[in-house]
C-alpha cells in the first residue's frame, strides 16, 4: 500500500476518482487524498484545470516575482515621498587647498605726522684777524659757549705765521676734561712774502663724550716759541648730536 501511495500522479488521481463516480454516482469516494499523498513534483499545470487555483487557496506571501512570467506584473503606482533621513555622521577635514595667487599691492598710506625735532644743533664762532702770540705764554685766541648739554663734536681751525725761522706755534683745543693739541713748525713751509717766513694751517677736533652742563665753553689756546708768532682765520664749530659711541680702533 505504501508503494501505490509512493507512486501515485495526478493521472491515476483523476482515474481513481472517475471511477469511484461510476459505481457510486454522487456519493463521496471512500478514501480522499490528501497532499502528503502526492509526490512534489509530479502535478504539473496541464494537470490543474483552469481557474481552480484562486488566490483564495494560494497562502500569503508565498509567491515570488520568480514564480510569474516576465510582465505579468504590473509596476504600482509611485509612492508619496518619504520623511528625510537622519543627518549622516560629520565627514573628515578634507586636505588643504593650494595656495592662492598674492594680491594685488595696497594703496600708498597717508604721510604720517611730523615728528618732533632731532636733538643736532651747531654753533659756530670765528676770528679772521691776526692775534700775536708772546713767547712762551699760553693765550686764549677765541671761544665759544655751548648752547645746551649733551655729547657734541667741535672742530677747530686755525693759521699761524712766523717771522723767524726758527718759530714754532703750539695750539690746543679744550671742551671739559677733553683737550686736543696741535703743532706747527713754521720754519719747515714755503718762505712767505715779509714781515711773514712761514705760514702753517692747524686744525684741531674733540669728541666730547661726556654730558656738558649749560654755559660750558670750547676754546683754542695758543702758545708762541720765540714770539712774534702770529694766528688768524680762527674757526670755533660746534654740532651736538643724539648720541656717540667710543670705541679704541
Amino acid at each position: 500500500m505504501a508503494q501505490l501511495v509512493r507512486s501515485t500522479t495526478y493521472a491515476n488521481v483523476t482515474a481513481t476518482a472517475a471511477l469511484l463516480l461510476a459505481l457510486g454516482g454522487t456519493s463521496y469516494a471512500a478514501t480522499v487524498i490528501t497532499t502528503r499523498q502526492i509526490q512534489d513534483g509530479t502535478i504539473l499545470g496541464r494537470d490543474v484545470h483552469a481557474s481552480t487555483l484562486t488566490g483564495a487557496k494560494i497562502t500569503d506571501h508565498t509567491l515570488t516575482a520568480a514564480d510569474f512570467t516576465v510582465g505579468t506584473l504590473l509596476r504600482g503606482a509611485t509612492g508619496p515621498k518619504g520623511d528625510p533621513g537622519a543627518p549622516g555622521a560629520k565627514g573628515d577635514p578634507g586636505a588643504p587647498g593650494a595656495p592662492g595667487a598674492p594680491g594685488a599691492p595696497g594703496a600708498p598710506g597717508a604721510p604720517g605726522a611730523t615728528g618732533a625735532r632731532g636733538p643736532s644743533d651747531a654753533v659756530e664762532v670765528h676770528h679772521l684777524g691776526a692775534t700775536s702770540l708772546a713767547a712762551g705764554v699760553t693765550t686764549q685766541v677765541l671761544s665759544l659757549t655751548l648752547p645746551g648739554t649733551g655729547p657734541y663734536v667741535v672742530h677747530a681751525k686755525l693759521e699761524a705765521n712766523g717771522t723767524a725761522p726758527t718759530q714754532a706755534v703750539t695750539c690746543t683745543l679744550t671742551v671739559g676734561s677733553d683737550v686736543d693739541t696741535a703743532e706747527a713748525s713754521l720754519h719747515q713751509v714755503v718762505v712767505q712774502p715779509a714781515p711773514y717766513l712761514g705760514r702753517q694751517s692747524l686744525a684741531l677736533q674733540l669728541v666730547h663724550l661726556n654730558t656738558l652742563t649749560v654755559g660750558s665753553t670750547a676754546y683754542v689756546d695758543c702758545t708762541g716759541s720765540f714770539g712774534g708768532e702770529v694766528v688768524r682765520n680762527i674757526r670755533i664749530d660746534a654740532i651736538k648730536v643724539g648720541s656717540l659711541t667710543s670705541a679704541a680702533g
